[in-house]
């Protein structure tokens, strides 16, 4: 159940990461590359930007992930997203005092919203809009489904002797440790 929970998160993060993309792409149109070309004039803003994205989506992986989709839809170029991914790092800390909202509790209902929207609205703006819902709603569920089917590792003693066994290399060490730390500590 374990590795269905992260493999089915997983999936449902990144699809949701496609849907916020498409959707974006689709509301703004052109005015987002101007948008994103201004969040990202000077390093400082684009350090700033990249902290309050990450404190509102509440994840520096998928704000890291959005930036990914940007560079390589051409809406951002390497250079401009390496300060908002320093941002987002930089974000993480203040999520730790978004978690005490537990808007992950919340995904199910963005869900349901987006897809109304989705659904109900005819072409436009307000289509699209629903479907950065969705996708909102699917990296929060994504995230919530795999904190709830890899809570039980964290107490498996199991688990912690596979990784002191792991320590004697440190490179599947650290790939390992880095997908338990951030599959289990996601609230």
């Amino acid at each position: 159940m374990t590795l269905l929970s992260l493999f089915g998160g997983l999936a449902l993060l990144l699809y949701g990461m496609q849907l916020i993309g498409e959707g974006l792409q689709r509301a703004a149109g052109g005015h987002l590359r101007h948008l994103l070309t201004r969040m990202t004039r000077t390093r400082l803003a684009a350090v700033a930007s990249g902290a309050l994205v990450t404190a509102i989506i509440q994840s520096s992986s998928a704000t890291t992930l959005m930036l990914i989709g940007f560079v390589s839809a051409g809406l951002l170029t390497f250079p401009q997203s390496l300060g908002m991914i320093l941002g987002a790092d930089i974000g993480t800390t203040v999520t730790v005092q978004l978690l005490a909202f537990r808007v992950q509790e919340l995904s199910l209902l963005l869900v349901g919203v987006g897809f109304a929207t989705v659904f109900f609205a005819r072409r436009g703006l307000l289509k699209s809009l629903g479907q950065v819902v969705l996708g909102f709603g699917f990296i929060f569920l994504g995230m919530k489904v795999m904190n709830d089917g890899l809570a039980p590792l964290a107490d498996n003693e199991l688990t912690r002797q596979v990784l002191v066994a792991l320590a004697g290399n440190p490179f599947l060490g650290l790939l390992v440790g880095a997908v338990l730390s951030a599959a289990t500590t996601t609230p």
